[in-house]
């Protein structure tokens, strides 16, 4: 069996750095998986924000405001990229955000792509 590993170029604001973990991601990707709409950080509407959330020390920015509604990770909380969703419906949601690594002043992503018999 032969797993053939695709090596990609991606958006940095689509990938978080391995080698610094969750809460170094400071991209801007404001939309779940699913396309629903993140609601901000500093804003209770239309759902209520957790306290432990409303901290700014669990972020990698320094106030809430510059957040904004941008799929994070606060204090590791979870071990993915989410964020509460505008919709009404549906309180939270994860985000596509890649694992990326720095490769001859590239931002590169590995994935695996298939598997060979």
């Amino acid at each position: 069996m032969i797993t053939k590993i695709l090596t990609i170029a991606v958006d940095p604001d689509r990938c978080y750095n391995a080698t610094l973990g969750y809460q170094s991601y400071q991209g801007r990707v404001k939309t779940t998986s699913s396309g629903r709409q993140c609601q901000r950080w500093d804003q209770n509407t239309p759902h209520s924000i957790d306290p432990l959330f409303q901290d700014a020390t669990q972020f990698p920015a320094s106030d809430l405001s510059s957040v904004e509604n941008y799929c994070r990770s606060p204090a590791g909380y979870w071990p993915m990229f989410w964020c509460y969703t505008m919709d009404p419906n549906m309180l939270a949601e994860h985000c596509l955000i890649w694992k990326c690594f720095e490769h001859n002043g590239m931002v590169i992503s590995t994935t695996n792509m298939c598997t060979l018999f």
